[in-house]
C-alpha cells in the first residue's frame, strides 16, 4: 500500500487510510509468547499497537529524510504536511503493555 502510494507522482492525491494503526508482526509474536509464560486464563483481549498511523505521516517522513533518495522523493505525492485523519482516533495499549509487558 505505501509503495503506491510513494509512487503515485507529486501531485497525486494522498488516500485515507482505513485502518489507522500498525503493527510490527514481530511484536504480535512476542506478546503471545509473553501471555503463554504468564499463562493468564482470564480470557481477555489485548491490542497491540503503539500509535495511530496516516499516509500523510509517512509521507512527511520520507520528504523530510536526508538518506531517501530524491528520485523516491520526487515520485512521492507531498499533500498537506502534518494533516492529521480526519477521523481521527486514538488507541491504547496500555493494558497489554502493563499486563504482558
Amino acid at each position: 500500500m505505501i509503495w503506491s502510494v510513494v509512487t503515485s507522482g507529486k501531485d497525486a492525491k494522498v488516500p485515507e487510510i482505513r485502518t489507522p494503526w500498525q503493527v510490527d508482526v514481530r511484536d504480535v509474536a512476542r506478546t503471545h509468547i509473553a501471555a503463554l509464560e504468564q499463562m493468564t486464563d482470564t480470557n481477555e483481549r489485548y491490542l497491540i499497537a503503539a500509535e495511530t498511523w496516516s499516509h500523510q505521516r509517512a509521507i512527511d517522513i520520507i520528504h523530510e529524510s536526508t538518506t531517501i533518495p530524491t528520485s523516491i522523493k520526487d515520485t512521492t505525492p507531498i499533500g498537506t504536511k502534518g494533516q492529521r485523519l480526519s477521523d481521527h482516533f486514538d488507541i491504547d495499549s496500555s493494558k497489554a503493555q502493563k499486563r504482558i509487558g
